[in-house]
């Protein structure tokens, strides 16, 4: 948390418009050990954001993978093809095991013009 800390007050962001996009933390019976490591990073996470005043904004990994990884099937690809994504589109940037982060990022930025716009729900009648 230390380092979160120093990272967000050296870029003097405004509180009132920045939002922090997090990843909802894998919580697995099977995989209790990193279950519990990923919730203690996350309650530490919260408290930094929290006294920064950031708004925050969880996602699931499904949201930006379906329209930046479409192509991608089964978990096993999902970092080769994230990383190849990654230098892709931002070849300047060096990586190391995967994109998923600068992916992410790019989804948030872009998201209205990369999703689908969803159909307008009709309103109900109200009698």
């Amino acid at each position: 948390a230390p380092g979160l800390r120093k990272l967000f007050t050296s870029w003097n962001l405004p509180k009132d418009s920045t939002l922090v996009i997090m990843e909802r933390p894998m919580l697995n019976p099977m995989r209790w050990r990193a279950s519990i490591s990923a919730a203690r990073c996350l309650e530490a996470e919260l408290i930094v954001i929290e006294e920064a005043g950031f708004d925050l904004d969880y996602i699931d990994s499904k949201q930006w993978q379906h329209i930046l990884l479409p192509e991608v099937v089964g978990s096993d690809n999902l970092k080769k093809a994230s990383l190849a994504k990654a230098k892709e589109l931002y070849p300047q940037f060096k990586f190391k095991k995967d994109g998923d982060s600068m992916l992410i990022a790019h989804w948030a930025k872009n998201r209205t013009l990369l999703e689908k716009p969803k159909p307008k729900a009709k309103p109900k009648k109200v009698l």
